[in-house]
């Protein structure tokens, strides 16, 4: 599935000059221990040192290997196909972690979600997570009205109007914005112009978890009068976004191991 793009104007923003039109056909679904001392008669175990996330298999070092990986292919050509899931499926291999396939098995059915490592929270997104989108739609409105001294005396003729939509689709976290919203880097969208699938990968598109309202507004004086300017951007979001901490490979361990 192709991303979608439909729109009245092309107006500056967080996604940037390519539109949002993103998707692609991708194969994939969707104790306590006793307290004691040890060495003294106590039968309790020794605390390990592991933290939960290296137990896991996720660390902050892995989500950098993965997010690293990720920039090496941005403005590069596509990956293997072209479709999103090739280039999610590359930058999990070649950082270590594990990928869609150690999950379940993949289909290349688009009604199959896949799973990347482990899930975590949308508000626990972070940098080197991977993501899968599920008829997800990011609607943007951008009104402009000028008044003097409180009285209407213009308004935007045609406000602008943009939707970018992901139906199926994978992508990498690249970096975190403190709104919450966040970069990705993917395949399988729309070059700048809007008219082609880009051959290149695409680290440049933001992504908005939720509705977000903001204003901008300019103030000054003409001829004793109050002149105020105000742009207000609309944005509404549907659909669903999965994002999951990758998950380190044993089998990319051993092979290293090998050699």
């Amino acid at each position: 599935m192709v991303f979608e793009y439909r729109g009245n104007a092309r107006t500056p923003g967080p996604l940037g000059r390519v539109p949002g039109a993103l998707g692609g056909r991708v194969p994939g679904p969707l104790r306590s221990e006793p307290k004691g001392e040890p060495g003294k008669g106590s039968t309790a175990t020794k605390a390990s040192k592991t933290t939960p996330d290296q137990a896991d298999g996720t660390s902050d070092a892995l989500n950098e290997k993965v997010a690293k990986a990720a920039e090496g292919y941005v403005g590069k050509p596509v990956v293997g196909s072209g479709e999103c899931y090739d280039l999610a499926d590359a930058i999990a291999k070649e950082a270590g972690a594990k990928s869609a396939p150690d999950f379940g098995k993949v289909t290349k059915s688009k009604s199959q979600d896949y799973v990347w490592g482990k899930p975590v929270k949308l508000s626990e997104i972070k940098r080197g997570d991977q993501v899968q989108f599920r008829n997800h739609k990011i609607v943007i409105d951008i009104t402009t009205t000028v008044t003097k001294d409180g009285k209407v005396i213009e308004e935007s003729p045609k406000p602008s109007h943009e939707e970018h939509v992901r139906g199926q689709h994978s992508a990498t976290v690249l970096s975190v914005n403190a709104d919450g919203t966040f970069t990705v880097v993917e395949q399988h969208v729309l070059d700048p112009t809007g008219k082609q699938l880009s051959d290149t990968v695409r680290g440049t598109n933001t992504v908005y978890p939720k509705n977000k309202t903001t204003e901008d507004i300019q103030t000054r004086s003409e001829n004793g009068h109050k002149i105020v300017k105000t742009t207000r951007k609309t944005i509404t979001v549907t659909g669903k976004i999965m994002p999951y901490r990758p998950q380190e490979d044993p089998k990319h361990k051993k092979d290293l191991d090998f050699q």
